[in-house]
């Protein structure tokens, strides 16, 4: 048999590479999803922007036949700034955690290679983020709902789940660029690099 093409597995099957690779992605992956979801910070951070967004009807209430597009734009907002700190606190204390701990030792010395481990740890985080942004996003629209019935919401509406989304993919290029900037410096190749990316 040649290197790497097969894995064993229960049973004295084999199982494909990619197959054995998706599987230590997707274990690291809910590790850090669990890890990113318990920190303190999310939930403040989730109940704070969720509050904001509750509170502005009312922030909103002088606006002059506005109050729709202001909730709106208030609310997208809140989200990509909550959605922004979220990434930031959470990619970096996932990987400060695993380097404070030593578990990512283990996990190195263990056959997944660094790619496999910061694949993870980014589809981790980011499983994390889309979880904020969809309550935060039902927040929204449950509140826009609730808190202005003057005008036609389905147009609105609809715009909210198109930025919502874009603000998924905004978000994802900055975990990812926060869990590279966090991982490149801890090899001696990262710290010579890393002066010239800040």
């Amino acid at each position: 048999m040649a290197r790497g093409l097969a894995r064993p597995i229960s049973g004295g099957e084999r199982a494909p590479v990619g197959i054995y690779t998706i599987i230590k992605v997707f274990s690291i992956a809910s590790n850090t999803f669990t890890e990113s979801v318990r920190q303190p910070a999310y939930a403040v951070i989730i109940a704070v922007a969720a509050a904001l967004i509750v509170v502005s009807p009312y922030v909103t209430m002088f606006t002059l036949q506005q109050t729709e597009k202001m909730m709106t734009d208030m609310g997208l907002a809140t989200i990509l700034l909550a959605g922004l700190l979220l990434a930031a606190f959470t990619a970096s204390s996932v990987v400060s955690q695993e380097i404070e701990n030593r578990t990512v030792l283990t996990v190195i010395s263990k056959p997944t290679g660094r790619a496999e481990f910061v694949l993870g740890k980014f589809l981790g985080v980011m499983g994390g983020l889309v979880l904020a942004i969809y309550l935060l996003s039902l927040t929204l629209l449950l509140t826009i709902s609730g808190g202005a019935l003057e005008a036609n919401n389905e147009f609105e509406l609809s715009l909210i789940i198109v930025f919502s989304i874009l603000g998924s993919i905004f978000l994802a290029a900055a975990t990812a660029f926060t869990v590279t900037s966090s991982t490149i410096s801890l090899s001696p190749v990262g710290r010579l690099v890393r002066p010239c990316l800040f």
